[in-house]
């Protein structure tokens, strides 16, 4: 199932945590499961699948893992699909579902510098500017906006063209 064909609730104001609460609520119900089974699978209480899922609060990693797994889905998934962050002097929505591993990768060829001196400049690591790049992990906000600077781009040059 892709995360992104399905209808997202509205809730409250919308924050990322109630819209990711929403799609969690909408991937439990289409594995046709209710919330004390997905509690009694992760080993929490039916409350904290409920807050979970109201958007009150947001499920710790391992927990994002686990409910990836019982709901067939990859977890970048139970991940928040997007932040909103600032970009220069306007503020755009960052779609983590949007960026493109092939560009961060251009970009830093095109610098000529390693791997070790991109995550030196943006101030992360090397194994996570080599997973970022191959797509195996997908950049926080906060990272993107670093490695933004430290390539000298704007945030939008590593989305995928959505046309």
């Amino acid at each position: 199932m892709k995360i992104d064909t399905l209808p997202v609730a509205q809730t409250g104001d919308g924050t990322p945590r109630e819209e990711l609460g929403a799609r969690l609520r909408l991937l439990r119900r289409s594995a046709k499961l209710t919330q004390a089974q997905v509690a009694a699978k992760l080993q929490v209480t039916k409350q904290a699948v409920s807050n979970w899922e109201k958007g009150l609060n947001e499920p710790h990693h391992r927990y994002k893992r686990a409910l990836a797994d019982l709901y067939g889905v990859a977890e970048m998934e139970i991940s928040r699909s997007y932040d909103f962050v600032t970009d220069g002097s306007s503020a755009q929505t960052y779609k983590r579902t949007d960026l493109d591993p092939s560009r961060l990768l251009d970009a830093r060829r095109s610098l000529g510098i390693t791997q070790q001196q991109a995550g030196e400049l943006a101030g992360l690591s090397k194994t996570a500017i080599c997973q970022y790049e191959t797509g195996t992990r997908v950049p926080r906000a906060d990272a993107m906006l670093r490695l933004a600077a430290a390539y000298g781009q704007p945030l939008s040059s590593f989305m995928k063209d959505c046309h």
